[in-house]
């Protein structure tokens, strides 16, 4: 068996996930981490965008259109008796 360590410095994880890693081995990434890997994120895009480059890994606004609908059809097929509810994607 081997066991895998999540944290700073570990050899065997890629540049993503080391890039977002800001506590040492033993230390559970939480809330702290997330909202400062999602400024970072969103500091990047902006910064990509003033220059006129893509900004990779960021969703746009047409994922998050697609989500809202999957919810809306999620609870719309909940509270009725079909089977499937077509997603509907707003404009």
């Amino acid at each position: 068996m081997r066991i895998l360590r999540s944290g700073v410095g570990q050899p065997w994880l890629c540049e993503a996930a080391t890039r977002r890693m800001r506590l040492p081995a033993g230390h559970p990434e939480g809330y702290l981490e997330a909202m400062a890997n999602l400024y970072g994120d969103f500091a990047s895009a902006i910064r990509n965008q003033v220059e006129g480059h893509d900004a990779p890994g960021v969703p746009g606004i047409d994922v998050g259109l697609r989500g809202m609908a999957f919810i809306e059809a999620a609870i719309a097929n909940h509270r009725g008796d079909a089977k499937w509810t077509a997603l509907v994607c707003h404009p």
